[in-house]
């Protein structure tokens, strides 16, 4: 990284509150309608745009301007879906702007506010609509809308014996369970969310009882004699998304491996010290969000720094999808996008005799 960003990345995280007030003010004053709905719309825009700094800076620090134009695409289509103007959008993108201009300090600010200029010149590009993530046309893509439908409904458990029934009775194998009814359903719900057809409470019923689904479709399956491989899974600090961390697990459990998944949220010297008392010949490390790209830098090369060349590292999680290349430099092995990639690339490693 360049000092000029390393110093600009700094100014922005350790302000990020500050220059959103102050951006929150300069909207309101531009926009008589939003200051008519008072004090909610003010502690909405400044909580819009503080995430909108963090993202910026994690966009300055590792001097990848499309990942803040991608987070500020994604907003467009969340706030489209919840019938919020986009001209409310670029002119808070253009305050923000403003504000940056005049209190950043010289050095670095140029950078900055090319990369804030990138995203306002976006709103050119028309949004596209998310398209389903289920087949209703596909026995699966059945079960997964019955599956989310249920769950919906607040069955959750009739949800799960559901599946345990098609997984016994029809012989559905773990894999299609998991890769061709959970997955879809959990993306579908992600998907739903996002055009504003279903809230955050909904959103994380639907998780929870996935995570439900898989315990029980694993324990529940015959597994393959042991290898004698581990693999560990984990999601970096902050991140509290770890679901796909567990179906991997279980998918490689099933093969014979023995599956260490340590979940949500771990912090990078916690990590370090778990693949010193385990061991595992694969370490999978995910991260969500961009934001959570510094946290996944620290962690990938303290894992690279104390292991070597004992473990194979594979970054997994969409907070990559953009910049594959980004952990590779930092000492992972391998990027995965998707659970599908993930489990490919670990048997690609080692394949089953």
């Amino acid at each position: 990284m360049a000092q000029s960003e390393r110093f600009s990345a700094q100014v922005l995280e350790s302000g990020a509150r500050g220059y959103a007030a102050l951006a929150t003010t300069a909207l309101l004053e531009r926009r008589p309608d939003l200051r008519a709905e008072g004090d909610e719309a003010r502690a909405s825009w400044r909580a819009h745009l503080v995430q909108r700094m963090l993202e910026l800076q994690t966009a300055v620090a590792l001097g990848r301007p499309n990942l803040f134009v991608e987070r500020v695409r994604w907003s467009r289509r969340a706030y489209q879906a919840r019938s919020v103007s986009e001209s409310q959008l670029r002119d808070a993108l253009q305050c923000l702007r403003e504000v940056l201009a005049e209190e950043l300090p010289p050095h670095g600010r140029q950078g900055v506010l090319e990369t804030v200029d990138q995203a306002v010149a976006d709103f050119e590009r028309p949004i596209e609509i998310d398209e389903r993530e289920v087949d209703p046309e596909s026995a699966n893509g059945r079960r997964a809308m019955l599956y989310l439908l249920s769950v919906l409904e607040g069955r959750c458990r009739r949800a799960v014996d559901e599946l345990l029934q098609v997984q016994r009775e029809e012989e559905l194998p773990l894999r299609s369970c998991i890769l061709d009814v959970l997955v879809p359903a959990q993306r579908e719900i992600g998907r739903l969310w996002h055009l504003g057809d279903s809230n955050i409470a909904e959103e994380h019923l639907v998780t929870s009882t996935t995570k439900r689904a898989i315990a029980a479709l694993s324990h529940a399956n015959t597994v393959a004699p042991p290898r004698g491989l581990t693999v560990m899974t984990a999601a970096v600090e902050g991140d509290t998304h770890d679901v796909g961390g567990q179906a991997l697990s279980a998918l490689l459990e099933e093969q014979g491996w023995n599956a260490v998944d340590l979940g949500a949220d771990v912090p990078a010297e916690d990590m370090v010290g778990a693949r010193v008392a385990f061991e595992p010949d694969v370490l999978v490390v995910s991260a969500t969000l961009s934001i959570q790209l510094s946290a996944l830098e620290r962690t990938v090369r303290a894992l690279r720094a104390e292991a070597g060349g004992d473990v194979r590292i594979l970054v997994a999680g969409s907070a990559c999808a953009q910049d594959a290349d980004l952990p590779v430099a930092w000492g992972a092995d391998a990027v995965a996008c998707s659970l599908e990639a993930a489990l490919d690339q670990v048997e690609s490693w080692f394949p089953a005799t």
